[in-house]
């Protein structure tokens, strides 16, 4: 079972030392009534001071802390049945996701070899086959400029005719 007990702060002494404090000036303050608020107005300046450096201890604490024992600390503060649920989630998030890679990394397999499979020959064909018309047109080119320079070829001198279309 759970006990539990009353701390006393540093806070809560403080403000208990004040009260003490200020009862033992309102036996005085009624012979000066304004220095006695004087006091007490220093007295609550002294004592926010206090808080500050408090504060800033509390704030080195907690750049002290790790994220480890901040991750510790949520598992004292979250319901077992709320961290069995937050757990479930995150492994069936993580086999989706390292499933999802699988399939992807298959598919990817698959495409690129078949890629290579069927794209690398067609292009070779088609590139062959480009070689070989240019290999045609090339010639024709010499052919026709063989036929222009052969002695005795009269042809190669007239005028082209005109067509009309």
């Amino acid at each position: 079972m759970v006990k539990l007990t009353q701390v006393d702060d540093d806070a809560s002494a403080a403000a208990a030392a004040t009260e003490a404090t200020s009862a033992a000036t309102s036996t005085t303050s009624e012979e000066t009534p304004k220095t006695a608020e004087v006091e007490e107005n220093d007295e609550d300046y002294e004592d926010t001071s206090d808080s500050d450096s408090d504060d800033d201890d509390e704030e080195e604490d907690l750049n002290e802390e790790t994220l480890y024992e901040r991750i510790v600390a949520l598992r004292e503060i979250i319901p077992p049945t709320q961290r069995s649920f937050i757990s479930d989630a995150g492994s069936s998030i993580k086999s989706f996701a390292s499933s999802s890679f699988l399939n992807v990394g298959n598919f990817l397999w698959i495409a690129t070899s078949s890629a290579l499979l069927l794209a690398i020959p067609t292009s070779l064909a088609l590139l062959s086959e480009h070689q070989l018309v240019e290999m045609e047109n090339e010639m024709k080119l010499q052919q026709e400029s063989a036929s222009v320079l052969a002695p005795g070829s009269e042809g190669a001198f007239e005028q082209p005719k005109e067509t009309k279309a």
